[in-house]
């Protein structure tokens, strides 16, 4: 989860959510939000 977010504090912006919404989800969906935001950040490349 620390990484997570740390990832998405270091990014300009992310394509699919507001960063404010990943936030939300990666914290309050503990096993499922940070994979799914892993999952979704390396679509973009």
């Amino acid at each position: 989860m620390i990484f997570c977010l740390s990832k998405l504090f270091k990014q300009d912006f992310t394509n699919y959510l507001s960063r404010q919404l990943w936030i939300f989800i990666i914290m309050f969906f503990n096993i499922i939000g940070p994979i799914s935001y892993l999952h979704f950040e390396n679509w973009k490349e």
